[in-house]
């Protein structure tokens, strides 16, 4: 295919650039939708249960054999993920409890604060974990693969 000549690549820019021109007035829809505001109100979680989330994030006591916490797949270095293994190896799959791997790479925790406001549509890349936050959270400390807790 043979390439087009800069005149006339500049001559197709000047047509569009004058229709643009023309039409500005005419096409523009700015102006006739109403200002939708914030989509999302701005949520404060209270210093006690911040504090408390924190320290059992970071606790390797939530897992089966106390080797692994929250943050040893979503690491907050990482944006509360998991991209590199500890050699600094990329990885396509997380690791999952010693001595399995996942078939998910970690999701991210970043603004899970809003993601109540969407749970329709279920959490995970895929929404396979359900709605409800404290759901997800009691069922990934017990899932065999990620922190395979008895909570007994």
């Amino acid at each position: 295919m043979k390439k087009p000549t800069p005149v006339i690549s500049r001559a197709a820019t000047g047509v569009l650039l004058a229709l643009a021109l023309v039409t500005q007035g005419t096409l523009s829809l700015a102006g006739n939708f109403p200002a939708i505001g914030s989509l999302l109100a701005k949520k404060t979680p209270e210093a006690a249960l911040a504090e408390m989330g924190r320290r059992l994030f970071f606790d390797v006591r939530v897992s089966g054999d106390g080797a692994i916490s929250c943050a040893t797949c979503h690491d907050p270095g990482q944006g509360f993920t998991r991209q590199v293994d500890k050699n600094g190896k990329p990885m396509a799959l997380s690791d999952a409890y010693p001595g399995t791997r996942h078939f998910r790479n970690t999701p991210t925790l970043i603004n899970v604060i809003y993601k109540a406001d969407f749970a329709q549509t279920g959490w995970g890349w895929d929404g396979h974990m359900g709605a409800n936050l404290n759901d997800v959270v009691r069922d990934q400390i017990t899932e065999t693969m990620m922190m395979n807790m008895d909570m007994r």
